[in-house]
C-alpha cells in the first residue's frame, strides 16, 4: 500500500488498501487518517467510508463512530458493503440488535456476502446472555496493544505455576486456581 502510494499519491484505492492493512494490524489511529485521506481523494468511497466507521468504534475514545457507520449508508443505501461495514460498526459497540438489523440488509442485498454472514452469525452469538459477556471481553481484548495481550495470555500461566507448590498444601489456594 505504501508503494502504491509513493507512486500515485493521489488515487485512493492505496489509502483505503492502508487503511485496510492498519484495521488488521489494530492501528486504530493510523486508519482513521489512511481513511480520512482516502475520503478526500474521493468522498463518496463507501469502502473507505465504512472502514472509518468501524475504525471509530475500536478505538479507544470511539468519538463519532455513529454518525461515521450512518454517513456510511447515507452515501451508498442500495450497498450490502456499506450496510456491513456500519454493522460491524454498531456490534463493535454494543449494538448487537442493530447490527443484526444491518447484517441482514446486507444480506438481502448481496446474499453471498461472507463478511454479512459472518458479522450476523458473530451479532446473533453476541445478543445471547450467556455468549455476550465473553464477545465483550475478546472485543475489549482486540482493542488492547500486542504487550498487554501477552500479558493476558502469559501472566496467569506463570501465576499458576508460581501457586502450584502451595497449593500441596493450602486448599484454599487450589480453590484459587480452579476459580481462575
Amino acid at each position: 500500500a505504501n508503494e502504491a502510494i509513493r507512486c500515485d499519491p493521489e488515487d485512493s484505492d492505496p489509502w483505503v488498501m492502508l487503511t485496510a492493512a492498519h484495521l488488521g494490524r489494530g492501528r486504530w489511529d493510523d486508519a482513521i487518517a489512511a481513511a480520512d485521506r482516502a475520503l478526500s481523494l474521493e468522498p463518496e468511497s463507501e469502502t473507505a467510508r465504512g472502514m472509518r466507521a468501524v475504525a471509530l468504534s475500536l478505538s479507544e475514545s470511539g468519538a463519532g463512530w455513529k454518525d461515521a457507520a450512518d454517513q456510511t449508508l447515507a452515501a451508498a443505501p442500495d450497498s450490502a458493503l456499506a450496510y456491513a461495514f456500519s454493522a460491524q460498526a454498531y456490534l463493535a459497540r454494543g449494538g448487537e440488535r442493530e447490527a443484526a438489523e444491518r447484517f441482514r440488509e446486507a444480506l438481502r442485498l448481496d446474499p453471498e456476502s461472507e463478511f454479512a454472514q459472518e458479522g450476523l452469525a458473530d451479532a446473533m452469538k453476541a445478543e445471547h446472555p450467556l455468549f455476550k459477556p465473553f464477545f465483550r471481553f475478546f472485543l475489549w481484548q482486540e482493542r488492547l496493544s500486542r504487550g498487554w495481550k501477552l500479558a493476558l495470555t502469559i501472566g496467569p500461566i506463570l501465576v499458576v505455576k508460581a501457586l502450584r507448590p502451595a497449593a500441596d498444601h493450602n486448599p484454599l489456594v487450589i480453590g484459587l486456581i480452579a476459580l481462575w
